[in-house]
């Protein structure tokens, strides 16, 4: 926090998963804003971010990433290493939603129901994990998970989205409490409907 209340995150690097584009791709913007070098990625390519997060003077590096797979995850945690030295900050923002099917819960197609949790959930587990050593060794940090409003309200006819936000928020209350002493903080945002 600066002097005159402002946040600042001049010398912190942060990780902002599902980059591409709508949420991902703001958040990004408004950390290289507030100062932060900031590492991207998506399974999307990322140049559009790079490109506006460049144009407004900040540092900035893409990478190919798929949440659902570990080595992805630990391969954008070492890039920001390499390139910025340090993790200071992740957003875990990647998920499925406007690829899946909606419908009567009990006409999910299970492929899609494991897919939801492959990525919305399990991909934030393992983003946390490869993120976290460097966390530590930098003497802290922060976790952001973007659950939904789907999981308060307890959104119909997409219940796989649904129960993997609400799993969302349970892994991160879990998180929290066991990374606190750490000084690392976990918390977790619950958007409405973004028209991305």
């Amino acid at each position: 926090m600066s002097f005159d209340g402002a946040m600042s995150f001049d010398g912190k690097v942060a990780l902002v998963t599902g980059a591409a584009r709508g949420l991902g791709q703001a958040y990004a913007q408004a950390l290289a804003a507030e100062g932060a070098a900031v590492v991207v990625g998506d399974m999307r390519d990322c140049g559009e971010t790079v490109a506006l997060v460049e144009k407004a003077g900040g540092r900035v590096r893409a990478v190919e990433l798929d949440v659902a797979d570990m080595a992805s995850c630990q391969a954008m945690a070492d890039a920001a290493v390499e390139s910025f030295g340090r993790i200071d900050g992740l957003v875990n923002n990647a998920a499925l939603y406007g690829a899946l099917n909606g419908g009567r819960f009990e006409d999910i197609d299970p492929a899609e129901w494991d897919a939801a949790m492959a990525v919305n959930v399990k991909g934030i587990w393992q983003c946390c994990k490869a993120a976290v050593p460097a966390m530590r060794e930098a003497g802290g940090g922060s976790i952001v998970n973007v659950a939904s409003l789907a999981a308060n309200y307890g959104m119909p006819y997409a219940l796989h989205y649904t129960t993997s936000k609400g799993a969302v928020i349970g892994l991160t209350r879990g998180l929290a409490r066991e990374l606190g002493a750490a000084d690392i903080r976990v918390n977790a945002v619950s958007p409405s409907a973004v028209t991305t």
